[in-house]
């Protein structure tokens, strides 16, 4: 009887031992796991506090960035309307210009010499005689499109033929010939070379006309211009070369 007391209690022994064993075994896995989960979260804590610079550094290069794109655009947008308003002032000056030159339509000319440099040049040689004529006190001189159209056709037969030469004195208008070797001549050598020349001279300075052109062409052997007028303004005594040519007018003078 003593025996299987003995026995039982034995067995009542390991079975608490074994209970506690496990207790202790599953504690100490949670403990660990526990251990083990809060090293990860404060693992992925610093982690983010570690980032957090760097993303809020990101963040604010971003907004930089993005600010000085806008300022630049804005400078753009602003310098574009700054240009556009300086040449619609100057479109505007250009064609009181016109006007004063008695241009029919200045704002399609306006438009038109911003290409043709020929027109561009025709118009400012009158421009400099207008200068020197209103010096002398003579009346400044009106653009006139129809001595336009034979002054153009005037200079570009000389282009195409290589050669300067007159029209015939029967035709409604006379004119003022001009060529020069290159393409590199300005209005101002123009007016010079006529202003030279004793019969030339006379038709830049005649105080009887009213309106003239100068129309400009080029070919493979310089530049030809022809400066238009109409017949009918002038008198007998402004044809003073054909008649007196050691007497020139006052005027000429």
């Amino acid at each position: 009887m003593r025996y299987i007391l003995f026995l039982i209690t034995i067995f009542a022994i390991g079975l608490l031992g074994s209970g506690v064993y496990g207790i202790v075994k599953y504690h100490t896995n949670a403990w660990d796991w526990v251990s083990q989960q809060y090293n990860n979260l404060t693992s992925n804590v610093i982690a983010i506090i570690d980032d957090t610079p760097k993303f809020v550094s990101t963040a604010k290069d971003n907004i930089i960035d993005s600010e000085i794109a806008k300022s630049f655009t804005d400078t753009i947008t602003e310098q574009k309307a700054r240009n556009a308003e300086h040449i619609a002032q100057q479109q505007v000056a250009e064609g009181k210009r016109l006007s004063r030159l008695g241009v029919s339509n200045p704002r399609v000319v306006v438009e038109e010499i911003t290409s043709n440099r020929e027109l561009r040049i025709g118009l400012e040689v009158v421009e400099l005689v207008n200068t020197i004529r209103k010096e002398r006190g003579s009346p400044e001189l009106a653009w006139d499109d129809k001595l336009y159209e034979y002054s153009l056709a005037h200079s570009n037969n000389m282009a195409k033929e290589g050669r300067m030469f007159h029209t015939d004195m029967y035709l409604p208008y006379g004119e003022n010939a001009w060529w020069g070797g290159g393409s590199s001549w300005e209005a101002k050598n123009i007016v010079e070379s006529w202003m030279t020349s004793p019969k030339h001279r006379t038709w830049l300075l005649c105080p009887n006309l009213k309106r003239i052109a100068v129309g400009i062409a080029y070919s493979n052997n310089g530049m030809y211009a022809s400066w238009t007028f109409w017949r009918s303004e002038t008198r007998k005594s402004d044809w003073w070369y054909q008649y007196t040519p050691d007497n020139p007018p006052e005027w000429w003078y």
